[in-house]
This record gives structure tokens, sequence and C-alpha cells, in this order.
């Protein structure tokens, strides 16, 4: 599973689009997608509080963008909460976001 956001301040909308791949195997050369669920959390950059409520994107396409409106502050997003899906995330993070998250996020 691979993590893209996009975050506009202008329009305070957070654009995240998820995109999966499984590798052909024996007598399956080409594989449909999966149904993924994804719990998001979406959390200030600033304070680490909520921004909006969890969300549950459900991922059935090969690849597909979510648009969450009212996001009033640069966001961090923490992905697959609760291990929402047993997939191999890929999803390019400073190591400072990855700090941010382990101190502020509850579900880390």
């Amino acid at each position: 599973l691979t993590v893209e956001k996009e975050y506009d301040a202008a329009s305070s909308t957070l654009k995240v689009t998820l995109a999966q791949s499984c590798k052909p195997s024996p007598n399956q050369p080409t594989k449909e997608p999966f149904h993924i669920p994804v719990r998001l959390g979406v959390l200030s950059s600033a304070t680490g509080a909520p921004l909006c409520p969890e969300q549950l994107l459900e991922l059935k396409e090969a690849k597909k963008t979510f648009e969450i409106s009212n996001v009033s502050a640069e966001p961090v997003i923490s992905v697959l909460r609760g291990y929402s899906a047993p997939v191999k995330l890929e999803f390019d993070r400073s190591e400072e976001e990855l700090a941010f998250l382990m101190a502020r996020d509850e579900d880390s």
C-alpha cells in the first residue's frame, strides 16, 4: 500500500492518495484489487490534536484519491490505525514526522 499526502491551506483540503499492487503468483498472473480498509487520523502538526474525526478510507480500486475538507492547519496523518489492514506500507516520511507521531499520536 502506498500513501501520498497533499494539503491545500487555501481551501483547507487534505488529499490522501492510496494505491495498491499485488505481485503475480502461480496460476494467477493478474490479480484484481483487494478491498483494503484504512483507518486514518488527521493530526495538527503543531499540537498533535485531531483536526477532524478519524476517517475510514476504503480502497477497492488499484488507486484512489480521498478528499477531506475543513482541515484547518497543516496535518500529519496517522495511517493504518488499529492495524486496520495487514499490508506493507510505503509512505515517504521524515524522521521528525515519525518522532512526532511516536510522541503525540494516541495510536502510534
